[in-house]
């Protein structure tokens, strides 16, 4: 495999183009040991008994051996002969030279006259480290371009208990009229639309008090931090921190990583650092879910608090809950022991070469078209055009290839349970398509 991506390394269409057959055959192989095509019943039990689950045949790397008592006993007599060569080697050249005892009470230092002082730092040594540690405080705010970060230690007193008073009367509008809303709907789609529009009203009602200050606030920064705050909720109940019983359970996530959470998000965000820590202590304080009508041993969960667990990764399955019951539904078909093993034997070997699987077909997408270097038109047009179509017709047969390989990766990582790897593929597929420079996907391929 190390073989086939150098060679998709370089500039020679045809290399590449069978470099991405290689790998869309090895793929292909895959497909047709996830069927269970050959093997034998005998091979699919000593598979099944060697990899019980699934999880276990993924590859961690090479074997090694922890001491040579566990070496086969051909490799363990050529280990023991190269090592007596080593040591046969080193004794020689220890022999050859002595030591002058002498020499070294020269080379060593005098006696001091007085104690050497170390660790002593001038004022200005301090100053600096005081100046370099106000400077990571102000790169750390600089790396929030796109928030109004106001810190609780530069708002005045005032400002301050209007942005904890609207932070207050968010909590209570959110445990009151929101959450029960949310909580007796059925789909994931409209508890995002009623985020949205909650968030909107928010703003809305916001901008139309009649305040000398005023909190400021845009729909997004409330759309996130209401996500954030029923995320951090749910993984507190989880965590037991409501239950009294419960001793020394242990808090997910700090008021600075909640902070940072909302602030570093990406979108634009307008809510102050002290209106998000006042949010986050009210959360810590009291259960908003509990107190709207959840309770955590009912089955089935509803809705919202099955899209809490796909947003926030809580689930056990990498698969939407949604899908989990569409499974449940259809039913899943029982598999014979030779698609049980194939599928084991199958991510087992896609776990050992996916980076190169990867690595070959995302450089055949991002492959420079061909450009003539004729210097006339003349010879653009007639000598090699024939040769400019032959290479062109080349990177249009790379790129089918490279697509139809991505998508036997997807399908794989699907069928081996690989999900949270087709994020490279799609990576792949949207640089390629959206770039602005460099190397396209045509239209015809999209």
């Amino acid at each position: 495999m190390d073989s086939i991506e150098e060679s998709a390394q370089c500039n020679e269409p045809n290399i590449i183009l069978a470099s991405v057959e290689c790998v869309g055959a090895l793929l292909g192989s895959l497909e047709a040991l996830c069927r269970g095509e050959g093997l034998t019943l005998e091979d699919a039990e000593t598979a099944n008994v060697r990899y019980p689950l699934l999880e276990q045949t993924d590859y961690t790397g090479p074997l090694t051996y922890q001491s040579l008592a566990r070496l086969p006993k051909p490799y363990r007599d050529v280990v023991a002969n190269l090592k007596y060569q080593s040591d046969s080697d080193s004794s020689g050249i220890d022999g050859g030279g002595q030591v002058d005892e002498g020499a070294s009470d020269t080379d060593c230092s005098g006696a001091t006259e007085g104690p050497e002082e170390y660790g002593s730092q001038s004022e200005d040594s301090i100053m600096d480290d005081e100046s370099f540690l106000t400077n990571q405080q102000l790169q750390k705010l600089h790396n929030l371009p796109k928030s109004l970060n106001l810190g609780r230690a530069g708002i005045e007193e005032y400002n301050t208990d209007m942005e904890r008073h609207n932070a207050r009367h968010f909590v209570k509008t959110l445990q009151n009229i929101l959450l029960p809303n949310l909580l007796s709907l059925r789909s994931s789609i409209q508890i995002d639309d009623v985020l949205q529009e909650f968030a909107s009203k928010c703003c809305q009602h916001n901008s139309a008090q009649n305040y000398e200050i005023t909190t400021i606030m845009n729909a997004d920064g409330i759309y996130l931090a209401t996500y954030s705050a029923l995320l951090l909720n749910l993984r507190l109940i989880q965590c037991g921190h409501y239950d009294e019983t419960v001793k020394d359970s242990t808090i997910p996530l700090t008021e600075t990583q909640f902070v940072d959470e909302v602030h570093g998000s990406g979108v634009l965000v307008y809510v102050s650092a002290t209106w998000l820590c006042e949010l986050y202590q009210n959360v810590l304080a009291k259960s908003l879910l509990e107190i709207a009508g959840y309770n955590p041993k009912t089955h089935p969960q509803p809705a919202l608090i099955n899209l809490l667990t796909d947003v926030g990764g809580f689930g056990s399955s990498q698969l939407l809950t949604d899908w989990q019951k569409l499974q449940k539904v259809h039913g899943i078909p029982d598999n014979s022991p030779e698609i049980e093993a194939g599928i084991k034997l199958s991510r087992r070997v896609l776990t050992c070469c996916w980076a190169s699987v990867i690595s070959v077909l995302g450089g055949a997408l991002g492959e420079k078209p061909y450009q003539g270097t004729g210097t006339s038109a003349i010879s653009r047009l007639v000598a090699r055009r024939s040769r400019q179509r032959y290479k062109q017709r080349l990177r249009d047969d790379v790129i089918t290839a490279s697509l139809e390989g991505l998508h036997k990766a997807a399908s794989l990582s699907n069928t081996l349970k690989l999900q949270a790897r087709s994020s490279s593929i799609l990576s792949l597929l949207s640089a390629s398509s959206c770039k602005n420079q460099g190397a396209k996907l045509p239209a015809s391929h999209a």
